[in-house]
């Protein structure tokens, strides 16, 4: 049996087995199911709210020297009902729902000031606040061209600087703005979720074989402990690729929604994407994969190495939530970082951008560390010690199977 016939004899046992993992499945599958649940659920529910929201009535109390024809300009929409102010303080009022802006208009020098006072803090006044707002600023619009055309001038005379944007990419705004969202949020949910998929498995590959006492079955044949590892490490990064892009997939309906939601959008991915985000994703997934099983080879029981694998998904997060902030951008710096370097190089390439130099140092550096941890998962597995010493307390010797080769 050729060495990579060995390899993929483990990959398909290790499928196998997780096949037979109903946990494992729900964890990479169930998201299929979710996705479109949780979509289905937030636009109705989202619907409803936005119409009863749409149909409340607002108190509005006015306050100074206001004009009739802002009180009928305000009066006019249903939504608005103007009250008196009774022996409570504006604060206390808005608090207890009961006022949600008051209109205050004052005379001053260059003419009326009108101020509106809300309660930032209360949705309610808020949302009062806006369409008071909108309502006044077409109040104002209507004076404008009524005082214009009464003096018998266009409005074109207040645009003293006439400004224009134009597109400069053959895209055009709306295309790359979805770019832009699928950039930041596809590579975070790929790479988390690919994680995720792994730390279902790992501990299987690991303390699981141990709890089974298989791992003397598999290393009393003559096979190389290499191509077991190799082995072990596929099955894990082809389920974390299951996991991630199982993800993604069953998104699609909710990616498919927003961009039908947008106008003259012809947003397509180039056929490029794909391979390059599956070479950003394989050192992350081998390191990954390397870490959770070697740690879990030191676990005693399945729930030990659970644990173990928990708090490398917590160190693996705080890597990937920098490519969510805001304005990061993928300098050389960036490229030096692990995992973040893997998600902002993703996130760039979403948008067309593809920085040879730096995507070159994202994968030295990811294939580097991804080498060190396989090299010591590798050494973890040659330890007798480690694999059948079932706890029994005898120390592990880091110097010898770091130092030298374990026979």
């Amino acid at each position: 049996m050729s060495r990579w016939q060995t390899i993929k004899w483990i990959w398909q046992k290790e499928m196998k087995s997780l096949l037979r993992d109903k946990k494992a499945l729900l964890t990479i599958f169930l998201p299929i199911l979710i996705y479109p649940v949780i979509m289905i659920f937030f636009l109705g529910i989202s619907g409803i709210v936005e119409g009863n929201l749409n149909e409340e009535v607002r108190h509005v109390i006015l306050e100074g020297a206001v004009s009739e024809e802002m009180k009928e300009a305000l009066t006019e929409d249903k939504r608005i009902q103007l009250i008196e102010k009774d022996e409570r303080s504006y604060e206390t009022m808005m608090r207890e729902e009961a006022l949600d802006v008051v209109v205050r208009q004052q005379t001053s020098e260059a003419g009326p000031q009108v101020t509106l006072l809300f309660n930032s803090t209360i949705d309610s006044s808020q949302r009062g606040k806006r369409i008071v707002e909108n309502l006044l600023r077409d109040y104002k619009t209507s004076i404008v061209d009524k005082t214009l055309g009464a003096l018998d001038l266009e409005t074109s005379v207040f645009e003293l600087v006439i400004l224009e944007t134009v597109e400069v990419t053959e895209d055009s705004s709306s295309n790359r703005a979805i770019a832009s969202i699928l950039g930041v949020v596809a590579p975070f949910i790929l790479v988390m979720y690919s994680i995720i998929g792994i730390y279902s498995i790992s501990s299987d590959l690991s303390v699981g074989e141990k709890e089974r006492c298989t791992l003397e079955t598999i290393f009393s044949v003559q096979i190389a402990k290499t191509n077991i590892i190799l082995g072990k490490l596929f099955a894990g990064v082809t389920v974390g690729l299951l996991s991630g892009l199982t993800n993604i997939l069953s998104m699609f309906p909710l990616m498919y929604g927003i961009i039908s939601m947008l106008p003259e959008s012809t947003f397509k991915l180039s056929p490029v994407l794909p391979v390059f985000v599956l070479l950003m994703l394989l050192p992350i997934m081998f390191l990954t994969c390397a870490i959770m099983v070697g740690l879990g080879l030191f676990a005693k029981t399945y729930q030990e190495a659970q644990n173990y694998g928990a708090f490398v998904m917590i160190a693996f997060m705080l890597p990937a939530y920098i490519g969510l902030i805001p304005d990061i951008t993928f300098s050389t710096n960036m490229a030096l970082i692990p995992i973040s370097n893997g998600i902002l190089a993703m996130r760039d390439a979403f948008v067309g951008d593809y920085s040879v130099n730096k995507i070159l140092i994202t994968l030295g550096v990811n294939c580097g560390i991804a080498i060190i941890a396989v090299t010591g998962m590798s050494k973890v597995f040659t330890s007798e010690n480690v694999i059948f010493g079932h706890g029994s307390g005898r120390k592990i010797d880091f110097k010898r199977w770091f130092g030298g080769r374990y026979e």
